[in-house]
């Protein structure tokens, strides 16, 4: 928290006088940094005390002062302020040895007995004031002296002490000023100025202060207000030069005494006083009777009585208390007249010779508050500075009632009153301007345990204010005009209020407290296990947001608060949050009424309909409820999937199970802190006549949907591919309740085979064939895609690109070959045409035995009868969609290479590759998830049909972790997929230790002005139309303009369509920033001879970029989606092997941006980036892949403020998702709202 706040939190629990460990270990560490101000040090050198938590806490802050003299002027200033007292006076002395130094000695009064520090000597007479301040301090708070080292032993001094003289106002003197002087000088207070009232020939004004403990006054008049105030500044010089004078004068000689004054009678001797006593009520008077007692209350208060404050729970019971401030029993008549009575009560005084504080039994008078305010207003003179202290108070009390600003409430007993409110920041200022003025006595009435503890002006000022305002608003009229009730008759309290009344005055109080509300929670005991008719106990508890750990609400009360906020006067709170929490749970309002509520009995009834029916409408009205694990959470009930009969089953590989015929049986479980229950205790269960049950020597809470599933066990069968799938998931979802579940029998022996497949304890070994070592992490995907295709289902490998997953499926295809035989079958690979080669060339290298049909072309020819077991036929998606004869043939098992191609389950590719039969499927693919899950599902559904569920029932339940990969959905939806889903990343530990690093730049550029004019041309024109337009009109335009400014952000001649025939190097690098910045980058890789990969998204952009470094002299070579096959791997080889040091290979992401190694590169640039991250990363690991032995250097090409700048912190932010959850394309920013959009493709910076 900031200084002001913890400044705040310190003031008030030293006021409350409480135990705060947290609060000083806090100031402790604020000193020692230097980060306490000068109010707060204050507050820790004289206001703490009466905790042992507080010594090293003031000893650190006097340490602080000692390193820092120049803090005690102000802290000495500021406890005189607050003390009503002058503030210290300095004498002073100079000396000379070998150099002027100069000794000073600071002496403060502040209750008429002095206090001095010891003689500073320092080599300026600022430094020697500030350190005699600081030994000041010291001896005022009871501290060793911090400076004793540099203490002057004895001191010469030239002259006594002199006592300042009054200046003699001459004609053109300002006694206003000079008065200001005196006060600066800490001979009196600040002068009280009270505004200036009009007078007959003018104004009068009035103008008080205090020194040595006089109050003195002074008043005059002027035509003016200034010149009034300046006469009444002039008289309060002439008391003060009078007072001085007295000062100095020497003790008069003994007289003889004169005779004794006659004693007056004291008052009738109250009761003793005793905690949290109210005040005594008022009697009944009649006019007479209120007469006298005006008299004797104006006779004492010009006497000098003090006066102070006695709450009470009603307002309107809440009065004043006079008494001598010496503590003395107060004179007064042997009877008084009503409504005043006599009063007793521990009140804290100062002690009668010195400063520290006593605590005294003293007896009074109380005065109703309302009686007094025609008296307390008025100024007097000779009164008590308490009397003075609270007339601001009483002011301020009364303006907020004639400003209407009151409000009705109930009390604790449900009386009516009237109350101060709202509390604004504005009369929360008031309040705290009027208590700086309240003496010591106007708040010395005992509070708390502590012996010498006092409530801080604040807190005695609030019940003030809802004192008056209940005073001067239930007045003797106010039944007579407008009926008999609450608030206006005067209370009694036989009157109970009706729920309809209560939860009205709630309503108010609500809106009108300032303070946060705090959070109550019930915590619900275990009953005792020895009852027979168990009842619990429910304990409150308080915090002050739901980050904080609850407290019980019994130490509040008592006193310990653990929050500064968390004080009993929370407690009107607390009552109208259990008065609401009454409303759905009726056993609220027995704690409600309770004095302190602290704790409620609640029966089993209640327990049950606690759980049952109010938990949720508490919660809804700021009430949670904690229940014990024993009594509630013992109980779990589970779905178990599984034939009853068939534990002793062992599941075999084409056993039938996931037959499409086969249903499975369901039903519920019990358990009791994971031990099943027997059919005994579930009956039990079931038959249980009360919410609260023993079992097992424990009582148990049964709530009705346990109690319901005890009595209906068995649940409806369940298809198999369901089964499998809730049982993988381990959730079910039945009449749209998601219930938990777990295998048995047959199905738990296949779930565990597949959750063990990647590490099945009989690894696969690498085939004899097989002309390779595999890898650690290929061997293990070799295992597990040889027992999952075994066990009947079939697979996603889906490794990071580069990790060998086309090694791995050779391997596969060898081992069914060598261990099945004939059976295997002939295995088809599906792939984009550009892989074609890469894939021949791959099994020519590690499987050169194997046979290889290249079906694919116009001449293709498939001769079924020749395929044999260990064939391999390759084809790509697009003949695959125009040959039929592919799904005539049975495969053993078919690969679709670059699944992503598939995930589009409606298309003609899709829909081709499910028609082909076959035993077993294998899917490979480095990007699994390019844009939403349900690319993923359409994948998988391929592998094995029908086992995540349909398309919408999919997206239903999982779609929510596409916008939150951490919800709850996401775990049930990583175990569905964990058995059929492969995934390793090349950062993965251990997985690939010998792949060197890869490091990222961002090259941001700026546009040229022609790039920018015609950006923001674009931008303006376009915007108007997309503003003006809906539907599928607008989200074509959205995407013709993020197209548009993508092409002016490469260059202007991509934008223009301009023709390359005239276009010179130098021409083109200068409308261009980013081919400025792609100029210097490959200049100095041509110095270095290391090879680069350009990436770009548009071949006419390729084009540009080819056409221009061939003209600067560069070995340049460009693959897009029309190079034909044959020579997109003429083009491969030639880079690899190029004998020029650093050659360029530009290539379109789309056609290049897979399958290829290139190695060979150790630079990639991506010269406009692809609106996905997944695809990004496809295309810079062509050369950060297995093979690659330099640290590979990833350039990112950026206008800056432009529509690439926004969108790279987009995919930077989308980088952070799961692997199942990874970033949308540009379709969806088309659905972004105009002032989105506009924010998206603005120019600006970042």
């Amino acid at each position: 928290m900031d200084a002001d706040a913890f400044r705040s939190t310190l003031q008030r629990v030293v006021a409350q006088g409480t135990s705060a460990a947290a609060v000083a270990s806090e100031a402790t560490r604020r000193i020692a940094r230097g980060h306490l101000d000068v109010a707060a040090l204050r507050t820790v050198l004289f206001d703490t005390g009466g905790s042992d938590v507080w010594p090293p806490v003031q000893q650190a802050a006097i340490t602080a002062v000692a390193a820092n003299p120049a803090l005690a002027p102000s802290i000495i200033s500021m406890h005189a302020q607050l003390l009503r007292t002058p503030s210290a006076t300095v004498r002073e002395g100079q000396g000379d040895d070998g150099q002027p130094f100069f000794v000073a000695q600071a002496t403060f009064a502040p209750a008429g007995r002095d206090i001095t520090g010891s003689a500073q000597r320092a080599r300026t007479r600022k430094a020697a004031r500030q350190q005699a301040m600081t030994t000041l301090i010291a001896a005022l708070a009871n501290l060793p002296d911090p400076l004793a080292d540099r203490a002057v032993p004895e001191w010469n001094w030239d002259t006594p002490a002199a006592q300042p003289q009054a200046p003699a106002p001459a004609a053109e003197a300002n006694p206003v000023s000079a008065l200001n002087e005196f006060h600066q000088a800490g001979h009196i207070t600040r002068p009280d100025y009270r505004p200036p009232t009009p007078a007959p020939t003018g104004f009068t004004a009035t103008v008080t202060a205090i020194h040595r403990g006089r109050q003195l006054t002074g008043e005059g008049a002027g035509p003016t207000k200034r010149q009034a105030r300046a006469e009444a500044a002039d008289r309060l010089l002439q008391a003060l030069q009078n007072a001085l004078g007295a000062d100095a004068e020497p003790p008069a000689a003994t007289e003889p005494a004169a005779a004794a004054a006659p004693v007056q009678p004291a008052l009738p001797m109250p009761p003793a006083p005793t905690e949290n006593q109210e005040p005594p009520r008022a009697l009944p008077a009649g006019p007479a009777d209120l007469f006298a007692a005006h008299r004797l209350l104006e006779q004492a208060l010009a006497d000098g009585a003090a006066l102070t404050l006695l709450p009470s729970r009603h307002p309107g019971r809440t009065a004043w208390m006079l008494f001598q401030p010496d503590g003395a029993p107060l004179l007064a008549p042997g009877h008084l007249p009503p409504p005043l009575q006599p009063v007793a009560r521990d009140l804290v005084l100062a002690s009668s010779g010195g400063i520290m504080p006593r605590r005294a039994t003293v007896t009074g008078i109380a005065v109703p508050v309302g009686l007094a305010l025609p008296a307390l207003l008025a100024p007097r003179e000779g009164e008590h500075p308490s009397v003075t202290g609270w007339r601001a108070g009483l002011r301020l009390a009364v303006e907020c009632v004639a400003q209407q600003r009151v409000y009705p409430a109930l009390t604790a007993d449900g009386q009516g009153c009237w109350r101060i409110g709202p509390i604004t920041d504005p009369l929360r200022t008031a309040v705290t301007e009027a208590a700086a003025r309240m003496a010591p006595e106007g708040h010395c009435l005992l509070a708390g345990h502590s012996p010498l503890r006092v409530p801080a002006p604040e807190h005695a000022l609030w019940p003030l204010l809802d004192a008056v305002a209940d005073a001067m608003v239930r007045t003797p009229g106010a039944a007579p005009l407008l009926g008999p009730g609450p608030f206006t008759s005067t209370p009694t309290p036989d009157t109970e209020p009706s729920a309809e009344l209560w939860a009205w005055a709630d309503a108010i109080e609500d809106a009108a407290d300032p303070r946060p509300a705090a959070r109550l929670t019930l915590r619900i005991k275990e009953p005792e296990n020895t009852e027979h008719a168990p009842t619990a106990q429910a304990v409150l508890l308080l915090a002050t947001d739901d980050h904080d750990e609850p407290v019980p609400a019994s130490s509040i009360w008592e006193g310990h608060p653990s929050h500064s906020t968390l004080t009993p006067a929370v407690l009107p709170g607390v009552r109208r949050a259990l008065r609401r929490g009454a409303r759905h749970f009726p056993p609220l309002g027995d704690l409600a009424a309770q004095d302190r509520p602290r704790r409620l009995t609640l029966s089993a009834e209640d327990l049950a309909r606690l759980h049952d029916h109010a938990v949720s409408p508490l919660a809804a009205a700021g009430i949670t409820v904690h229940w014990p694990t024993a009594l509630l959470g013992a109980l779990t009930a589970t779905a178990v999937i599984g034939r009853r009969h068939d534990a002793d089953d062992e599941f075999t590989p084409g056993s039938g199970f996931l037959a499409l015929d086969r249903l499975v049986d369901c039903r519920w479980h019990i358990s009791l802190d994971g031990e099943p229950l027997t059919e005994d205790e579930m009956t039990a269960l079931a038959d249980a006549a009360w919410p609260l049950i023993r079992m097992r020597g424990r009582w148990l809470l049964i709530d009705p949907d346990t109690a319901r599933r005890a009595r209906h066990r068995e649940l409806a069968p369940l298809p198999s591919l369901d089964a499998l799938a809730a049982a993988l998931s381990g959730t079910l979802t039945l009449d749209g309740e998601t219930l938990d579940v777990r295998p048995a029998g047959t199905l738990a022996t296949l779930v565990d085979a597949l959750r063990q497949a990647p590490d099945d304890p009989r690894p696969v070994p690498p085939p004899t064939s097989l002309n390779a070592n595999l890898r650690h992490y290929q061997q293990r995907a070799l295992t597990w895609l040889a027992h999952t295709l075994d066990l009947g289902f079939g697979a996603l490998l889906a490794d990071d690109m580069g990790l060998g997953k086309t090694l791995t499926t050779i391997a596969l295809h060898l081992h069914r070959a060598e261990t099945a035989g004939e059976a295997a079958g002939p295995t088809l690979v599906v792939c984009p045409a550009s892989l074609i080669t890469n894939w021949q060339r791959e099994i020519a290298r590690f499987a050169p035995d194997t046979a290889v049909l290249r079906y694919h072309g116009t001449g293709r020819t498939l001769d079924t009868d020749a395929l044999g077991h260990t064939t391999v036929v390759i084809t790509t998606y697009g003949t695959l969609r125009r040959d039929p004869d592919l799904a005539a043939t049975h495969w053993g098992l078919v690969v679709a290479d670059e699944a992503q191609h598939i995930k589009n389950p409606a298309s003609a590719t899709a829909k081709a590759l499910r028609d082909l039969p076959a035993r077993s499927r294998l899917a490979v693919t480095g990007t699994p998830v390019e844009n939403n899950l349900t690319e993923l599902w359409a994948i998988l559904d391929w592998t094995n049909p029908g086992l995540f569920g349909t398309r919408a029932a999919f997206r239903a339940r999982y779609g929510a972790v596409e916008k939150d990969p951490g919800a709850p959905a996401a775990a049930g939806l990583a175990r569905l997929i964990a058995p059929f889903m492969l995934r390793r990343r090349k950062s993965d530990p251990g997985i690939a230790p010998e792949l060197p690093g890869k490091i990222h730049h961002h090259r941001v550029v700026a546009l040229t002005d022609e790039q920018t004019g015609l950006y923001e041309a674009i931008v303006r024109d376009t915007m108007h139309k997309i503003t003006t337009s809906s539907g599928i009109e607008r989200r074509g335009l959205v995407l013709k303009l993020l197209q548009a400014l993508r092409q002016i952000c490469n260059t202007p001649t991509l934008y223009l369509k301009e023709p390359l025939d005239d276009a010179e190097p130098a021409g083109l690098a200068h409308r261009s920033g980013k081919l400025a910045a792609l100029d210097d980058l490959t200049a100095t890789l041509a110095d270095r001879g290391e090879a680069a990969l350009v990436f770009t998204g548009y071949i006419q952009m390729g084009r540009i970029l080819e056409h221009h470094l061939r003209a600067r002299g560069r070995s340049v070579r460009f693959l897009h989606g029309g190079t034909p096959p044959a020579r997109r791997q003429h083009l491969v080889d030639a880079f690899q092997h190029d004998p020029d040091p650093a050659p360029v290979f530009i290539l379109s992401v789309k056609a290049a941006g897979t399958g290829l190694t290139l190695t060979r590169a150790e630079h990639v640039i991506h010269y406009d980036r692809p609106w996905n991250p997944a695809v990004e990363d496809q295309a810079t690991d062509r050369a950060h892949r297995i093979g690659q032995h330099r640290t590979v250097q990833v350039h990112h090409l950026i206008t800056e403020g432009t529509v690439e700048d926004h969108i790279n912190e987009l995919l930077a932010r989308k980088r952070a998702l799961t692997d199942a959850v990874l970033t949308s394309g540009e379709g969806a920013l088309t659905e972004l709202d105009d002032t989105e959009l506009t924010a998206l493709v603005s120019l600006g910076t970042r």
